[in-house]
């Protein structure tokens, strides 16, 4: 899945059915310049294998992050994360209508970068990689720019 991630980033390239959305959260610059980024990785829990066990059904998912910076081509070592899912029998019909979500945190120095993540359901053996780009420094400012109070018109 390492390769497959950074195949991503490469090439930017994805195949999605378990239709994974990735949100970025507010950045904000630690002392070294760079910007610590929120990554919300979310997919329907309907697309991976939930297995029954003692009142619950239980899934296994790993998540392959990976970043690349786009002017110099650098990239850093792609990160998995393991995301165990337990829902209990009564709420699993509800849980299947909704969306299972993650917060990863990138570590990103300014500059626009590519941003590889997959998604492995570890039961069915069935995968999932989507792809997108962030400035975190230029969507740091966009969001300072919205979040400032209006001049007063009076």
């Amino acid at each position: 899945m390492a390769v497959r991630t950074r195949s991503a980033l490469l090439f930017a390239q994805a195949d999605n059915p378990f239709d994974v959305r990735l949100e970025f959260g507010r950045p904000q610059e630690d002392d070294k310049g760079r910007y610590l980024v929120p990554l919300f990785v979310k997919f329907p829990f309907d697309k991976i294998v939930l297995a029954p066990a003692r009142g619950s059904h239980q899934g296994q998912v790993s998540i392959y992050v990976g970043a690349r910076e786009i002017d110099s081509g650098g990239s850093s070592p792609v990160q998995k994360t393991p995301a165990p899912i337990k829902i209990p029998d009564d709420k699993l019909e509800a849980a299947l209508d909704q969306l299972a979500g993650y917060r990863l945190m990138l570590h990103l120095k300014p500059g626009e970068h590519s941003i590889a993540v997959s998604v492995r359901d570890e039961i069915s053996k069935s995968e999932s990689t989507v792809v997108a780009t962030i400035d975190a420094e230029e969507f740091a400012n966009s969001l300072a720019e919205n979040t400032r109070p209006s001049p007063d018109a009076g």
